[in-house]
């Protein structure tokens, strides 16, 4: 399913979901990252919580970060512009959510709530950005996997409501992704130079304001 990725082990702690996850992200590249790298995104990720029935993001909305279940249970629905029922899914620990989304600009292509009380690990803007930093080819190699991605899914992203073939066109061009790539950091190293001016996007790493009623953010020390 386009933006969600699904994992077969599921790992003990948050080092090694992190780990997993970009070597999932990262299977069809050359790039393997070593472990002090890895520390280094982890060092940037935040753990938040939900209460059952959290509403995590809806389909259509604009989505500035991703999230990989740590613990719990998540449902999620589809919906079609056809005539196809609405697809209902369900994720378990280790499944990453909503990451084309952040790496393309893209709208949500799925409605993701909490089926359960669940722990998730949020890879906002700033660690996507520094992610991107950690090799100069990088940013090239992930504008390429999911350009590619995007192309093979065009058949059912055509299909999907919220998005329009233009939506669609520039999250399958590596040259927009990379601007979108810049755009990210762009906004990044604004929350640096004022981390509480109130313009950090919802689910991004800023001040106490931007936390959504129904979730609390906590510190990696919970690890």
């Amino acid at each position: 399913m386009a933006g969600l990725r699904f994992m077969t082990t599921r790992p003990k702690n948050v080092f090694e979901i992190i780990q997993a996850a970009l070597m999932d992200l990262l299977a069809s590249s050359n790039i393997s990252l070593s472990p002090s790298e890895i520390w280094s995104v982890v060092s940037r990720v935040s753990i938040v919580h939900h209460r059952e029935g959290h509403t995590l993001f809806r389909q259509g909305d604009e989505g500035f970060t991703a999230y990989i279940l740590a613990a719990g249970m998540v449902r999620g629905e589809v919906e079609f512009t056809d005539f196809a029922p609405p697809k209902v899914f369900s994720l378990a620990p280790g499944s990453l959510m909503g990451e084309i989304s952040l790496m393309s600009g893209i709208r949500r292509t799925a409605t993701v709530w909490a089926s359960s009380n669940v722990k998730l690990l949020e890879l906002s803007p700033m660690a996507f950005s520094h992610l991107l930093s950690l090799r100069p080819e990088m940013p090239e190699v992930l504008a390429k996997i999911v350009a590619g991605r995007q192309v093979s899914d065009h058949e059912y992203l055509k299909r999907l409501k919220t998005l329009s073939c233009a939506d669609i066109r520039r999250s399958q061009d590596q040259d927009s992704i990379l601007r979108h790539f810049n755009d990210l950091e762009d906004l990044t190293e604004g929350d640096r130079l004022n981390p509480f001016s109130g313009n950090t996007p919802s689910g991004s790493m800023g001040g106490a304001s931007d936390v959504p009623h129904g979730f609390a953010k906590v510190s990696l020390g919970d690890r």
